[in-house]
């Protein structure tokens, strides 16, 4: 397929955002949908050592992990089921299973039950998933490429306003935890009710009954299962059992296999496949989900493991160590928004993601220069670099991914996309808690400390609420032990994101599309669609355009 299909060479333009009432009311209900799932997503992390403690469960490592592999395992699945459903029926589904795994989640703390807490976070993982994917899809149907990415840098900002607060919250509701996941509930009707309201664009036409025929089973049973095959091995391995054991190498050959089956399936038999071959058949787009997976990686090891240096070595409470995260949260922000805007104006989007490589990898790398002594101005001044690296690749991965795409296969890409970024996100909790920090720990700790944690799988989240208990020269030894450890997360972290820089060399910069499938959108186009082929209007513009003077080539708004 040539990858310079679509759009033509687009002209600086300014950001138009003289969009009809109803668009901003849709946005606003999936940028409030947005905040439900990363707010949750961000405060359990400062809770986590509180939750583990209070109920003692051994298989705590899942928590975190259960929640990720649904969530990951799922998003392709999202993309058939908004084509198949609808985009309104799909998003309202999503928000019922959060809330759903939310109440069940809750109830944990009072039948103080670990296994019923994993079970629920499996439940919430599905919900969150397809809360994540369906924003991105149906932004996308709404608007063309070229205009995307200021509107996607304000959902990176939504996130980036989680990623601050959530921890704060956490760190607030650390004692009384189950209302980290029932406060979901009024949170989640709130924003059911935004959706159901305002929501109101196409739907398919065809019966349900056609629609569901049309369904990828094979492809979508063989993605799922493949997935969570994969992540049951990375879990396990080194945590439960030894890296060498069959327990751990048969589910990652098996999960492996079973991926690389259901693209094959995909590629050469589905009808409607969920991985449709033209949207990974040209360098530019298979860059950009390598850069979107290394992204996931060291996002995640960033943010969950920033507060493991506060609590155990710098001495913080969970809220103080919230407040100390600010300058990564507050940085992703600004910068998501500020790219995505720059790129719209510019029309180009490369330069984004080479700056946004460059700043993340020398962020991780000054993280590693961090211990017990660091003063305010090296943890802030580091989070910061990092975090613009973050906010820039947030809204920027978007585009090498979709320009070469035609505008009819963004759900499947961006559900491929979502798919990508949660996928490392798994390796990023697993590479950093399971492979580096703990197995150090293991090493470093002193052995009549870490004696009496046994076989514990996430040692460091075991270890932080008693570590300040203790008395000296015991204390000392064990924030050593924490400082060499997490500096090994760090290290780890650097090659990962290089890799990320490197795949960027193969993007290339291609015009971005200026409309969108018209299959899609708000209902007025649907009806619009319905008038003309009635013969009761003369026809119009339904899709949006970019509309331009011909003088000047500026952009003067958008026609429906």
């Amino acid at each position: 397929m040539d990858e310079a299909h679509g759009a033509g060479a687009g002209k600086r333009k300014r950001v138009d955002f003289n969009k009809p009432l109803k668009f901003w009311l849709i946005f606003v209900s999936l940028c409030f949908s947005c905040l439900l799932s990363a707010l949750d997503l961000t405060a359990i992390s400062t809770a986590l050592p509180d939750i583990i403690n209070d109920l003692q469960g051994e298989d705590y490592i899942w928590v975190g992990s259960a929640y990720a592999l649904t969530s990951t395992a799922f998003l392709p699945f999202c993309g058939s089921m908004a084509n198949i459903l609808g985009r309104r029926s799909t998003m309202m589904l999503s928000l019922v299973m959060f809330m759903l795994g939310s109440g069940l989640c809750g109830g944990a703390r009072y039948v103080s039950s670990m296994d019923m807490l994993i079970a629920a976070r499996a439940v919430q993982g599905m919900g969150g998933g397809g809360i994540i994917a369906m924003t991105e899809i149906i932004v996308a149907d709404m608007l063309p490429l070229s205009e995307r990415g200021v509107f996607s840098g304000i959902i990176g900002c939504v996130w980036a306003f989680a990623s601050a607060i959530g921890p704060l919250i956490g760190g607030a509701l650390a004692q009384e935890w189950q209302w980290l996941f029932f406060i979901n509930l009024p949170l989640g009707l709130f924003a059911l009710g935004l959706v159901w309201a305002f929501l109101d664009i196409k739907s398919p036409k065809d019966d349900l009954k056609t629609r569901l025929r049309q369904m990828d089973i094979i492809g979508n049973v063989l993605i799922i299962g493949g997935t969570t095959a994969v992540i049951l091995g990375i879990v396990w391995g080194g945590a439960h059992h030894p890296w060498g054991a069959y327990q751990v190498y048969v589910p990652l050959a098996v999960g492996i296999i079973a991926t690389f089956g259901a693209v094959l399936y995909d590629f050469r038999w589905a009808v409607d496949p969920t991985i449709p071959f033209t949207i990974i058949n040209n360098r530019t787009s298979i860059s950009g989900y390598i850069q979107t997976f290394f992204h996931g990686i060291v996002t995640i090891i960033i943010i969950y493991y920033l507060p493991v240096y506060f609590q155990a070595i710098q001495g913080s409470s969970p809220v103080r160590s919230s407040v100390q995260t600010f300058p990564l949260s507050l940085t992703i922000a600004p910068l998501a928004i500020m790219t995505g805007a720059a790129v719209a104006i510019i029309g180009k989007y490369n330069w984004s993601n080479w700056a946004g490589w460059v700043m993340m990898t020398t962020g991780v790398g000054l993280l590693a220069l961090l211990k017990e002594g660091s003063s305010v101005h090296m943890w802030a001044g580091f989070q910061a670099i990092a975090g613009i690296g973050a906010g820039m690749l947030y809204s920027g991965l978007n585009f090498p991914i979709l320009a070469p795409t035609p505008p009819d296969l963004n759900a499947p890409a961006l559900a491929f996309l979502t798919f990508a970024r949660s996928y490392g996100q798994v390796f990023g909790v697993t590479i950093g808690g399971t492979l580096d920090l703990t197995l150090q720990l293991k090493k470093k700790l002193p052995v009549a400390f870490g004696a009496q944690f046994g076989s514990a799988p996430d040692l460091a989240y075991a270890a932080i609420p008693v570590l300040h208990t203790l008395s000296e020269p015991m204390k000392t030894d064990v924030i050593h032990a924490f400082v060499v450890s997490l500096r090994l997360v760090w290290l780890v972290a650097i090659p990962l994101s290089a890799v990320g820089l490197l795949a960027n060399f193969f993007c290339k910069e291609i015009p971005m599309h200026k409309h969108v499938d018209e299959k899609w959108g708000l209902a007025e186009q649907a009806k619009a669609e319905n008038d003309q082929e009635m013969g009761n209007v003369p026809p119009t513009p339904i899709v949006p355009i970019l509309k331009s003077s011909p003088s000047t080539g500026a952009s003067v708004g958008l026609a429906y």
